[in-house]
């Protein structure tokens, strides 16, 4: 996943209790006088920069084929025989 992709849609903004955070807006709460839903991408202080690099660490390590698709693309491609 692209980090321009990631961050598509984000704003910065100052939370209720002081923190910043980068947070995509999901559109109104039904029933909730204008109130949103919105989701965290990304909480601007040391803990949360942190824990979003972990996350980062933890996902490539998981998933190594999604760091490069054209290598693996062509691995799944079906080997020719060579003719005798």
């Amino acid at each position: 996943m692209g980090i321009r992709r990631y961050f598509k849609g984000g704003r910065l903004v100052r939370m209720s209790d002081g923190s910043r955070c980068i947070i995509r807006d999901l559109g109104l709460v039904k029933g909730g006088k204008g109130l949103r839903h919105f989701e965290c991408l990304l909480r601007l202080t040391v803990e949360g920069v942190l824990s979003k690099f972990v996350q980062v660490l933890r996902l490539d390590r998981k998933h190594p084929e999604d760091r490069r698709p054209s290598e693996i693309a062509l691995a799944r491609l079906p080997r020719s025989r060579e003719r005798e």
